[in-house]
């Protein structure tokens, strides 16, 4: 019994089991926060119509959540480094008057 789940959990980064559904899944170019939602909605329309498996289409909506906290972050990074531009110029023109 302890062998069986030790060889379980050695082969389970091996992901046979995505092999095994046989789907040939389109690469998902994703490149701005709109094509997230297209992604999204394109996983949702998949798993209505019986293409995708719900558990596959959970990962994918998973990974979707994470690239659109990426584009959120950096998004945030580049508002706060714009601001900060902004108060070194506004300082640098009080200090010269």
């Amino acid at each position: 019994m302890q062998e069986k789940k030790l060889e379980a959990v050695r082969s389970g980064g091996a992901a046979t089991s995505y092999e095994k559904l046989g789907l040939a899944l389109p690469e998902m170019v994703i490149s701005n926060p709109s094509d997230v939602v297209g992604a999204a909605v394109q996983t949702v329309n998949e798993v209505r119509a019986g293409q995708l498996p719900p558990k596959v289409a959970s990962t994918i909506g998973y990974l979707l959540g994470i690239v659109l906290k990426a584009y959120e972050v950096a998004n945030l990074d580049q508002r706060v480094e714009l601001i900060e531009s902004v108060l070194v110029e506004r300082r640098m023109a009080i200090r010269k008057k």
